[in-house]
C-alpha cells in the first residue's frame, strides 16, 4: 500500500466494460471518485456494486463531450486542500508497481499538486526528439548480447574455449502508448520515418546513460480501444534494435564524415 494520502478521479460513460477490470485500483487510494452520466445506468451499478464514490457530471456534455470540465468536476469535489490528486482513466489497470513506483520518487513543492502522470513514466529517449518515447510500467525492455567462444578438442580431456569477442548486442522495445493522455503517436510515426533514413539513432536510458548508437530493425504497432473518430485510445509497439557502435566510436565517425564532406566541399 502507499503510505501517502491519494485522491484520486476517473471519468466514466459508457465505459463500465472496461472499469470493472480495474476495480483493483481501489486500493492504491484513499478515496476515488467516478465523474459519469445520470443516464449511465451500467457505471452507477458498477459503482454500488463495489462501493465505490460516484457523482454525476452536469458538464460532461455541451457541445462535445469535455471530459476535462468533468475532471475538474471530480477534484473539486474531493476538496483542493489534498497533498496528491491523481487522474485515470476508466481503462488503466495499476499493476503492483505502483507503490514502489510511487514511493521512490520525490517531488516537493507546488508539483504535489500536478497529476500522477508524471511519477507513473519511466522514460527512454531514442533518438533525438524532443519527446522521449515513454515506456511505462508494464513496458519491457530486452537485451541480448552475444558472446563467441571457440571450442578446441583436446585428447583425453575436455574441450577448452579460446574467447573470440563479442558478438551484436540487440534490444527489444515493447511499450504502450495512450494519445492524449501519456505519450503521442507522432513520435511513433516520426521514428518509423527516421528507420527509414538509414542512419543510427543515440539511445539514452531514462537516468540519462548513452548506450551507444543504435539501428532500427524492425517495428510494431498495434492499435486498440478505439474511439468514435476511429483513433485508437492504446498503441501497443514492439521497436528491434541493434547497436550500431558505441556513442563515442559513433560521434567520433559522424566528425570525420563531416570533416571530409567540408574538405571535398573546398576542393582540397
Amino acid at each position: 500500500m502507499v503510505p501517502i494520502d491519494i485522491h484520486a478521479v476517473t471519468v466514466c460513460v459508457n465505459f463500465s466494460h472496461y472499469l470493472k477490470y480495474c476495480i483493483s485500483n481501489k486500493r492504491f487510494f484513499k478515496r476515488w471518485v467516478i465523474v459519469t452520466h445520470e443516464d449511465d445506468k451500467e457505471t452507477i451499478k458498477l459503482c454500488k456494486k463495489h462501493d465505490l464514490e460516484y457523482i454525476f457530471s452536469k458538464k460532461i456534455y455541451t457541445r462535445t463531450f469535455n471530459k476535462g470540465a468533468a475532471v475538474n468536476e471530480g477534484f473539486n469535489y474531493l476538496g483542493k486542500d489534498k497533498e496528491w490528486y491523481c487522474h485515470i482513466d476508466a481503462d488503466v489497470l495499476l499493476n503492483e508497481n505502483f507503490p514502489s513506483t510511487f514511493t521512490s520518487t520525490h517531488i516537493e513543492g507546488k508539483l504535489r499538486h500536478t497529476y500522477l502522470e508524471r511519477v507513473l513514466k519511466h522514460q527512454h529517449q531514442l533518438g533525438t526528439l524532443p519527446d522521449a518515447l515513454y515506456l511505462y510500467t508494464m513496458g519491457r525492455i530486452n537485451l541480448l548480447a552475444d558472446i563467441y567462444w571457440s571450442s578446441q578438442t583436446v585428447i583425453g580431456q575436455q574441450p577448452v574455449y579460446q574467447y573470440l569477442g563479442h558478438g551484436e548486442n540487440t534490444i527489444n522495445i515493447e511499450g504502450k502508448i495512450y494519445p492524449g493522455q501519456y505519450g503521442s503517436r507522432l513520435e511513433l510515426m516520426i521514428l518509423e520515418q527516421s528507420a527509414g533514413l538509414g542512419i543510427p539513432m543515440p539511445f539514452f536510458s531514462s537516468s540519462g546513460l548513452s548506450l551507444g548508437a543504435w539501428c532500427i530493425t524492425s517495428f510494431k504497432e498495434v492499435d486498440t480501444c478505439f474511439m468514435d473518430t476511429g483513433d485508437p485510445r492504446s498503441i501497443d509497439f514492439t521497436i528491434g534494435l541493434v547497436q550500431y557502435a558505441s556513442l563515442a566510436d559513433y560521434l567520433t565517425e559522424a566528425a570525420g564524415n563531416l570533416l571530409k564532406s567540408s574538405v571535398d566541399n573546398l576542393g582540397i
